[in-house]
């Protein structure tokens, strides 16, 4: 499990994506939580990974601590946490992983009616779906 506590930016896609392709799952968080918030959705989704940018990595630290969060990943270098830029120059084979589209893709965590965030349990098959469906839209709109 992969939590992503960053903006909108196009390694966040990259590195989604590849995560899941890689047979991880992905679980976003609001790039403005504080500290607290954040923990809560790190133990919620149960992230063994975190990435973030440079300017969040000291409240993703302070909420990765005490949780199952034990590898930090930065865009961009920084003091304890991977770069993740480096981990994109690899060399190592890609993986190959057989991919069950009922299995979990995503673990995205929504602010409902009341509450707390609660998470939502999305599958490859759910995310394809949800992109034949926004096809069918365009192509009917056109």
């Amino acid at each position: 499990m992969l939590l992503i506590f960053a903006p909108n930016c196009p390694e966040w896609a990259i590195l989604a994506l590849g995560a899941m392709a890689a047979g991880g799952v992905v679980s976003s968080a609001n790039a403005g939580y504080a500290a607290a918030e954040l923990a809560r959705q790190l133990q919620v989704s149960g992230a063994r990974f975190a990435l973030t940018i440079p300017p969040f990595l000291n409240v993703l630290r302070e909420a990765a601590a005490g949780t199952g969060c034990t590898t930090l990943l930065c865009l961009g270098p920084a003091d304890g946490a991977i770069d993740a830029f480096e981990l994109l120059r690899g060399d190592d084979p890609e993986p190959a992983p057989p991919i069950d589209p009922r299995s979990l893709a995503a673990l995205p965590c929504s602010s409902g009616t009341s509450g707390l965030p609660k998470a939502v349990m999305l599958t490859h098959a759910n995310l394809v779906a949800n992109v034949v469906q926004f096809n069918a839209a365009v192509e009917h709109r056109v």
